[in-house]
């Protein structure tokens, strides 16, 4: 099966949340072919990766990147941190051409995966750029093995002398474009001028028209630190019932990587009066989940699932979600005390 991924101003990290959801426990090896690199690309996804493949199993892995210094494009600290994490960095020198491929391999026994598309690895490609990519099956071993073998013969492998002699070439012509731009700050926004989310719902706003839902956790309940309070009328998101007569509202399919959660309760929750908040039981640490405290978290649908993204919240990748909630006028209090925000794109 192949999916048409956008990232788009109303889609922000569609690349990098693509990338994730190839990353599992059974990754074998990875294989990158990627024209240009930069530091903030690099330490946006790396982390991410070794993550949902498991510390353990990603230092011992082969991993693989063949990138290009055509223009001085790939920032010279991208590749000594690659190479600090274990990957062999290869660099692409074709005669007679220019290297120009974004390729991103996930090789297991079972079943390999690539999304092949637009995104260089740079923080802007996988965040904020608009960008479009196909993630699919590599049902032909054949063809993709020549293919790699191809880019590999006519690249070589990066030394200390080869990166030195980079790095004093940049410096005499510098790259005459930025790959990672910083995109303006967003306006401060007080959250106590935010519209609360059950309010706008009120009003007429349809969450379950919308195909992402973030929301802060900062600190969480629960003895696995693992309940996230809801804004009310959150479980519409879900295109859950919500019969007020039931402490259980649903279990949403909550799936990352290559997990898939069916038994995470969506309740009713409050003290002496029932249904005041929302509490959805993310999956604990020991369920293969993430630690919540201080992170905000991203809900987004795909079909009758729900894939899980968790990032700290000064984290660029949560900027990139808030200033798509804010550009489309749905940035949100969860509760008229809570000094937590949530959003919708």
């Amino acid at each position: 099966m192949t999916t048409f991924v956008l990232q788009s101003p109303s889609r922000p990290t569609a690349m990098l949340m693509s990338l994730e959801s190839l990353a599992t426990p059974a990754t074998d090896e990875l294989r990158f072919a990627v024209a240009y690199a930069t530091t903030k690309g690099c330490k946006t996804l790396m982390p991410r990766l070794e993550e949902r493949i498991g510390y353990k199993r990603w230092s011992k892995i082969p991993k693989t990147v063949i990138l290009t210094t055509d223009f001085h494009l790939t920032e010279p600290h991208a590749l000594t941190y690659l190479r600090s994490l274990g990957w062999t960095v290869c660099l692409s020198q074709p005669a007679r051409s220019h290297y120009h491929p974004k390729v991103y391999a996930f090789v297991a026994k079972g079943a390999s995966r690539a999304l092949v598309g637009s995104a260089n690895l740079t923080q802007a490609a996988l965040t904020d750029n608009v960008e479009a990519a196909t993630m699919s099956l590599l049902s032909n071993r054949r063809d993709f093995e020549l293919a790699w073998n191809e880019l590999l013969a006519t690249s070589v492998e990066l030394t200390d002398p080869l990166l030195k002699r980079y790095v004093a070439e940049r410096r005499r012509k510098p790259p005459g474009v930025v790959l990672d731009r910083e995109s303006a700050p967003a306006p401060r926004v007080s959250v106590g001028t935010l519209t609360i989310f059950s309010d706008a719902v009120a009003v007429g706003l349809a969450p379950a028209s919308f195909n992402a839902l973030w929301v802060e956790a900062r600190g969480q309940s629960g003895g696995s630190d693992n309940q996230l309070e809801l804004p009310r009328e959150a479980y519409r998101f879900f295109r859950l019932g919500g019969g007020h007569s039931n402490h259980l509202i649903g279990q949403p399919v909550l799936v990352s990587g290559g997990s898939e959660w069916t038994d995470r309760k969506l309740t009713w929750h409050g003290q002496g009066k029932m249904n005041t908040m929302e509490r959805l039981n993310l999956p604990t640490l020991k369920m293969g989940g993430f630690p919540y405290a201080g992170a905000t978290i991203l809900f987004v649908r795909e079909r009758s699932r729900y894939r899980l993204t968790v990032a700290r919240t000064g984290d660029p990748v949560v900027r990139a979600w808030r200033r798509a909630s804010r550009a489309a006028g749905h940035e949100y209090r969860l509760g008229r005390t809570s000094p937590r925000r949530c959003g919708l794109f």
